[in-house]
């Protein structure tokens, strides 16, 4: 699931790094966005496909962890910097499209063919 966050996170922060630069309201944002889900979801992809046998939980986890380490930095360096605080409403929103993002990943993961098992005898 770590290897997960970290894709997740190597995805994504490039993304938030450049949309702090942006002025509020430019239209690149909603890209930049795009492109924070897409690094969660494949972050949930790779925690899925390590863990197959739950892998919509692995998604999840992997997508809210990297989404909460991204979200803590970005706080932290808007108080350096004397932003003001985000509304408590948008990391709300954020939050759960994160975690339906790594979920999503997680759904892709199990997708995946699995080869069959031995169930026992045939049915007649």
């Amino acid at each position: 699931m770590l290897t997960g966050v970290v894709v997740g996170l190597v995805v994504a922060v490039p993304a938030v790094a450049a949309e702090v630069r942006l002025t509020p309201g430019a239209d690149l944002q909603l890209v930049l966005y795009v492109v924070l889900l897409a690094g969660l979801v494949l972050g949930g992809l790779v925690a899925g496909r390590g863990n197959p046998d739950a892998a919509l939980t692995a998604g999840a986890f992997a997508g809210l962890l990297a989404f909460l380490l991204i979200q803590g930095a970005a706080v932290v360096i808007g108080q350096l910097n004397d932003r003001p605080f985000p509304p408590p409403l948008r990391i709300a929103y954020n939050t759960v499209m994160a975690g339906c993002a790594g979920i999503f990943g997680g759904f892709l993961a199990s997708l995946r063919r699995r080869p069959p098992t031995d169930v026992g005898e045939p049915l007649d």
